[in-house]
């Protein structure tokens, strides 16, 4: 692995595209903190915009997992050395600060026909662009904060953020999904490097970012576990900024993906709370003209199994 970064921002590029970037070549900057949402040291509430960017070909990874990933659109034109040109000048543009301009030129890259380049360098295309879309989500939220999800049953009262039976959640989904559009498009392009080579660290550091700001903690957990194994095999070596995932131990990884198992197990308990209260209002809607009112039954969860029975009364 080339990169040396400490997590600081590069100098202003200098000479030509392809040696603007020279050892800091990593983008982890952007996505190196392991805890997005709590304080710790070295954390941030969003991620910051740093400018390492990945420039190694020869990244030491494992093979590919079987499956491709998310087609782009493919350019016959585009040759070995299009692609790499076009890699560097993302670069370039991403220590400029130039993140939409970053995307445009790793898009590029990728234009070009799967085996044009070997999946490691593909990887990290589909990394470093991960990486310009996180700092794309940081300058577009600077501020903003995470508007209110809907709940999953959200013509229930009981469920609907606002208490108004769901009136406003056509409005809250939209808020909710531009919020996270830059971060959603980063998980994807990080699976889609772990397609092309499994084991992809900083992949997986940066698909970790993406889903923690996405609140999908089960994921961010299994994204951690996966770093703290490779780091146990010898991989991995540490990278990025002090008390970041890059530089956490196998044991510190650990602790914070078993932190973000509680925080799944709650959210799971939440939503069948809910949906346990829209299944009460759709019955009620339809047998209350009998007589029947399902809010004198109960549910109780067995602590054992996880499952519920259905009480009436009590």
């Amino acid at each position: 692995m080339s990169s040396t970064g400490e997590g600081a921002p590069l100098p202003p590029p200098s000479g030509s595209p392809a040696a603007a970037i020279a050892a800091d070549d990593d983008l982890t900057a952007a996505v190196d903190a392991i805890n997005l949402d709590a304080p710790h040291v070295g954390g941030s509430a969003t991620p910051t915009t740093g400018s390492d960017v990945d420039d190694s070909d020869d990244e030491g990874l494992a093979a590919a997992s079987a499956g491709g990933p998310p087609v782009e659109p493919i350019d016959p034109t585009v040759t070995a050395a299009d692609a790499r040109a076009a890699k560097a000048a993302g670069n370039t543009a991403y220590a400029a600060g130039d993140h939409t301009a970053a995307v445009a030129a790793y898009t590029t890259a990728l234009s070009a026909a799967p085996g044009v380049v070997p999946p490691a360098e593909r990887a990290v295309f589909w990394a470093n662009r991960a990486a310009a879309r996180l700092a794309l989500h940081a300058a577009a939220t600077a501020g903003v904060p995470r508007p209110p999800r809907p709940g999953l049953f959200a013509g229930s009262t009981a469920a609907a953020p606002d208490g108004g039976g769901g009136r406003n959640v056509a409005a809250a989904t939209a808020a909710v999904e531009a919020w996270e559009a830059h971060a959603v498009a980063a998980e994807s392009d990080c699976t889609a490097a772990l397609r092309e080579e499994a084991g992809y660290a900083k992949a997986l550091a940066r698909r970790a970012a993406a889903r923690r700001l996405l609140q999908r903690w089960g994921g961010v957990a299994a994204d951690l576990r996966a770093l703290a194994a490779l780091r146990r095999d010898g991989g991995a070596p540490g990278w990025g900024e002090p008390g970041g995932v890059g530089r956490q131990s196998p044991a510190e990884l650990d602790a914070e993906a078993a932190r973000l198992d509680v925080r799944a197990a709650a959210d799971a308990e939440r939503q069948q709370g809910e949906a346990m209260a829209a299944l009460k209002d759709m019955g009620n809607a339809f047998l209350k003209p009998f007589g029947i009112d399902l809010n004198a039954f109960k549910a109780e969860k067995d602590p054992s199994t996880g499952s519920y029975n259905i009480k009436f009364g009590g």
